[in-house]
């Protein structure tokens, strides 16, 4: 992305951790910290395939902090 950007092929905005990487004297970076910018993101797997005792905790964990999330998001919502 950097790259065609110095090429004159356009901006970018990009995560933070991705431009503070960049090492490149063809582009400008500001990072931008105002207003906070939301950042969606996922957890994918194989389908069907073996996975580690850990992996299984791993994707166990973020399913229940999920939930607890989505009931959160919900009963705020009724407060209005």
């Amino acid at each position: 992305m950097a790259e065609m950007v110095g090429a004159g092929l356009g901006v970018a905005l990009l995560p933070d951790v991705a431009a503070r990487k960049i090492q490149s004297d063809a582009v400008c970076i500001i990072l931008l910290t105002e207003p906070a910018i939301r950042w969606d993101i996922a957890a994918i797997w194989p389908r069907d395939r073996y996975l580690s005792h850990a992996a299984r905790g791993w994707i166990a964990y973020m399913r229940e902090w999920k939930k607890g999330r989505d009931a959160n998001v919900e009963s705020q919502s009724g407060k209005r």
